[in-house]
């Protein structure tokens, strides 16, 4: 997928860097579901990981160099890391060595059109732990509902154009 392609649709949607009521609400249901004390929605914008919403984590956003997601986004499926200071991917990441000192993690990809991958809904422990089917399908499911909460924003700002032009 062209990255280009990705800027252009989260800078057409428009909720970089505004309230995020209904993904706060996706984070609680991953956070609360899956028993997990970290969660986030967040989105690859540029160079940076932006955290349109996020349980336990106090940062609003990261370097995109040291992001997870930048691993999501580049399958269909669920990521897991079941131990981050054991997987070569993720070892030196500053993430992992320092605050929020990151173990296990899952992030289902946002697939807002085939190829079109706009970030990860994700959680993360600081304790290693296994990840089951239970939590990639609650994830799959999550990512769906961010995408169905992205075209509700994209018909909201539709009609709001339209309105302002009749």
């Amino acid at each position: 997928m062209p990255e280009s392609r990705r800027i252009e649709t989260l800078e057409d949607l428009g909720i970089l860097y505004t309230g995020s009521t209904a993904f706060d609400r996706i984070c609680f249901l991953a956070t609360e579901g899956l028993g997990f004390p970290i969660s986030t929605v967040s989105f690859l914008y540029q160079d940076e990981q932006w955290f349109k919403a996020a349980v336990g984590l106090q940062v609003r956003s990261a370097p995109r160099a040291h992001s997870f997601c930048q691993e999501v986004i580049k399958a269909d499926g669920v990521l897991v890391v079941p131990d981050a200071a054991k997987d070569f991917r993720f070892r030196p990441n500053p993430l992992v060595d320092g605050p929020p000192y990151i173990r296990t993690y899952a992030g289902a990809p946002i697939i807002y059109a085939p190829g079109l991958r706009l970030g990860a809904v994700c959680i993360i422990d600081t304790a290693p732990r296994e990840i089951t089917a239970r939590h990639t399908a609650f994830l799959e499911t999550l990512a769906l509902i961010c995408v169905d909460q992205l075209r509700l924003v994209k018909a909201s700002r539709l009609a709001r154009h339209s309105r302002a032009a009749a």
